[in-house]
């Protein structure tokens, strides 16, 4: 039997890899060092477990005109990750601009309900030491004829133009939410990340990227939305496409435990 939760509460997802640096790791100075960071996802202050692979559990929302809404799959496909350094922008012709996962397009399934702590999975890379301000990304829709895509798309057919997939019930009735977002991501770090130096973090350092999923289906007046009339060409497609986009924060979080380490929750 699935928890009845408010539409405040969230679940997780802990994800990372293992990429190479887009920059040489010893070119920031004489002095200059590594360390390891991890990437994780997360859908905030949640007690469910994490994994790659398929969705597990349900989210169940309701609302005060009576509406209710369960989610049993929502998933995301995300390429291109990088941590930026301070003052400057990432570009392919600026080695020592980022630092990327080299990773993408994979897909994120959201993990919406279970119990226990965040678990944490050995994906890292090495980075050099410095100040990181901000991490982008991509949500992508993969396309097939896309070289890129391709293995993607033949592990995933039906992500073929679907960037976002989530099924569920809407007052009982199922549905199925397709979303085509095409979208690039910078979430700043507040305070900015800092590895080596004097002030520095140096032992294992985690970056987390937090996805509120249940503020997708949230219309301004805090009543549910059903997700079938925010599919493509619908009357909400565009709030909804907007409540996505707000939904991702980014932070510090080497407890891995879906909360910023400066204090706030993401």
């Amino acid at each position: 039997m699935k928890t009845q939760r408010s539409i405040n509460l969230l679940t997780v997802l802990a994800l990372s890899f293992f990429g190479a640096a887009c920059s040489d790791s010893d070119s920031t100075g004489p002095d200059a060092g590594t360390a390891s960071v991890s990437l994780s996802f997360s859908v905030p202050q949640a007690q469910a477990q994490a994994s790659i692979g398929g969705p597990q559990g349900a989210m169940d929302q309701s609302d005060a005109f009576g509406n209710t809404l369960t989610l049993t799959s929502v998933q995301m496909v995300i390429r291109e990750i990088e941590l930026k350094r301070e003052f400057e922008l990432c570009d392919d012709n600026l080695d020592d601009a980022c630092e990327e996962f080299e990773v993408g397009p994979f897909l994120a399934d959201m993990v919406l309900e279970g119990t226990g702590p965040l678990l944490s999975t050995p994906f890292s890379i090495a980075i050099p030491d410095g100040r990181y301000d901000e991490i982008e990304f991509d949500i992508h829709m993969p396309t097939d004829g896309a070289v890129e895509d391709n293995d993607f798309l033949f592990d995933n057919p039906t992500f073929d133009g679907v960037s976002i997939r989530a099924e569920g019930t809407y007052n009982g009735v199922s549905f199925v939410f397709l979303q085509d977002l095409n979208e690039h991501q910078e979430r700043a770090f507040f305070p900015v990340l800092e590895i080596g130096g004097p002030n520095g973090v140096t032992g294992p350092i985690n970056v987390t990227l937090s996805i509120d999923v249940a503020t997708w289906f949230v219309n301004t007046d805090g009543s549910l939305i059903d997700p079938v009339s925010a599919n493509k060409g619908n009357q909400l497609e565009g709030l909804v496409e907007e409540n996505i986009k707000n939904s991702i924060d980014a932070f510090e979080d080497n407890d891995r435990d879906g909360v910023d380490d400066d204090g706030s929750i993401g």
